[in-house]
């Protein structure tokens, strides 16, 4: 792997940072819930891969 010179670093770190926070209050609006299952997060995280894709370039 080498590194490029010409990556565009500030608009990476800008979207890299609202990616962060869009983390962080989500994460912060969950509760406990004992019915959340390993399966069941497996398939809410594999969602959630699937959408955030769709917006990743």
């Amino acid at each position: 792997m080498e590194v490029n010179p010409d990556f565009p670093l500030e608009p990476f770190k800008i979207t890299f940072e609202q990616y962060r926070e869009w983390l962080l209050v989500g994460s912060q609006m969950l509760k406990e819930d004992f019915l959340f299952t390993r399966r069941r997060r497996q398939q809410v995280q594999e969602k959630l891969n699937q959408q955030m894709g769709d917006m990743i370039v």
